[in-house]
């Protein structure tokens, strides 16, 4: 791929119908992808998944979310299902909810209706767009080949690209970070201050991943920023034809709020669209094409390079309806991590329609036990602050992420 700036399509470019600018994987993948095309939306994370790998092992044992079935077979792939599309067919081992459909259409728009299939409805000349290599379905059939895909998955590809990076350790000299390969999420990723930090982090990877391979690099700090990303797909000639940039923000304590979208983001436009270029160049050339994301810590001077998620990240729900929002009126989204909600799920979605001074799109509701949903909510208003009074005063959040801050990585 020539080094070029990037750019945004159009509407008519991209063929997304006047009523709406939501964008979705249907419009992205329209070139590259047939008509029998099944999204895929889960991952092999643990026993409690629908599907199970033994060679493409992903190292999501770390987190209690990740053990729970709500949140890896409702919560986390459902957050996706809107974004799908119209001319592509989904398989989620659980259906969302048909009040949340509703819901979704009522603020998103037809479009965003899944239309569901069964894995024993699919054929021999079916491509199953996988968000991970999948064991359980005919390998040669997954958009990506699985060892390519394997590959680009792991953490030591970001040392292939050609960018700015922090320096890989050959042992753990304090300050530093310790990831497991193929963690997702953010939880295979430990900050290292002190020595007690690091026994602790040895004695957990021992309990649940003791083959993982690690890689340990440096620890960036005096950021500007706890992390910038940036979110695009790649098609399959090695174009970058759609890309969005969040910030992620935290609250007072260090604690982390979600991903922010702003619309006049031109400066970090700026600082993300080399490390966009290197890296889908690298994806590229290793045979991926899809949606992919990459993570860029900056302290004023120079931005690092410190992650690469070729699939649909978290936050790009929230980039996706970015122009929808801003035609709308909205200047500032905050796509909240997983959260847990009061009441049933009717009580929830009653309670966002009911809001104002913003739009509230719940992506995702797992009822728990208890009278309780697990959710990713999303949110829209003219200022930061704006949604953050929504979030912390008009929705009923019981608890707070459990995530690290990455204000250093």
């Amino acid at each position: 791929m020539e080094d070029y700036r990037l750019w945004v399509p159009t509407q008519k470019e991209l063929e997304i119908e006047e009523s709406s600018r939501l964008v979705t994987m249907s419009d992205l993948f329209r070139k590259d992808i047939p008509a029998n095309g099944v999204f895929i939306t889960e991952v092999p994370r643990s026993v409690k998944s629908f599907f199970t790998n033994y060679k493409y092992v992903a190292h999501c044992g770390l987190s209690k979310s990740n053990r729970n079935m709500v949140a890896i077979r409702m919560a986390m792939p459902h957050r996706i299902l809107p974004f799908v599309g119209p001319n592509l067919k989904v398989f989620s081992s659980v259906k969302p909810p048909e009040i949340l459909v509703r819901h979704w259409e009522r603020k998103l728009g037809s479009r965003v209706r899944p239309r569901f299939t069964c894995l024993t409805k699919s054929h021999g000349n079916t491509t199953y767009v996988c968000p991970y290599p999948i064991e359980q379905l005919p390998l040669h059939q997954q958009h990506v080949e699985p060892d390519a895909y394997y590959k680009v998955l792991s953490k030591r590809f970001v040392s292939e690209v050609d960018i700015t990076q922090p320096k890989i350790l050959t042992n753990a000299t304090i300050p530093c970070v310790v990831k497991l390969t193929h963690g997702m999420g953010g939880t295979a990723v430990f900050l290292i201050t002190n020595e007690t930090e690091l026994q602790m982090t040895q004695s957990k990877i021992m309990t649940t991943h003791p083959d993982a391979d690690l890689i340990v690099t440096e620890m960036i700090t005096d950021l500007e920023s706890p992390e910038y990303s940036a979110h695009f797909f790649v098609d399959k000639s090695g174009n970058v034809t759609w890309w969005e940039v969040v910030e992620l923000i935290e609250d007072a304590n260090g604690h982390s709020i979600g991903t922010m979208w702003t619309k006049n983001n031109g400066r970090l436009r700026q600082i993300m669209e080399p490390f966009v270029i290197k890296v889908a160049q690298a994806l590229h050339q290793n045979g991926y094409y899809g949606p992919a994301g990459c993570d860029v810590l900056h302290n004023g001077r120079q931005g690092y390079l410190v992650d690469i998620n070729p699939r649909m990240t978290c936050s790009m729900p929230l980039c996706l309806m970015a122009r929808e929002m801003e035609r709308r009126g909205w200047s500032v989204g905050v796509l909240t991590r997983q959260r847990t909600l009061d009441g049933t799920l009717d009580d929830v979605i009653a309670r966002a329609e009911s809001i104002s001074d913003g739009e509230v799109v719940i992506l995702s509701g797992g009822e728990l036990e208890g009278g309780a949903i697990m959710a990713y909510v999303a949110v829209f208003s003219e200022s930061r602050e704006a949604c953050e009074h929504i979030i912390s005063n008009k929705l009923p959040f019981i608890c707070t992420s459990s995530r690290l801050s990455r204000t250093a990585r």
